[in-house]
């Protein structure tokens, strides 16, 4: 998938993206979850599945910010 592709799926599951200064991090934020790390590199498109193999998720945690907690 394309960085646009990304993108505008995120923002179908109910995402909002936001790029972080200055490396140009991108995450993708909803209401309960925070997803990083997910670059073309790392999502295959197999028929009319996405298989995300590598990144990140972590609870978005309104007491902390957008820092959100770790979960594995």
């Amino acid at each position: 998938m394309s960085e646009d592709e990304i993108s505008l799926y995120m923002r179908c599951l109910g995402f909002w993206k936001l790029v972080e200064e200055p490396y140009h991090t991108v995450r993708f934020y909803s209401d309960t979850v925070i997803a990083e790390d997910l670059h073309p590199g790392n999502i295959w498109m197999t028929g009319d599945n996405v298989v995300i193999i590598d990144g990140s998720f972590k609870f978005n945690t309104p007491g902390l910010g957008l820092g959100g907690k770790f979960v594995y």
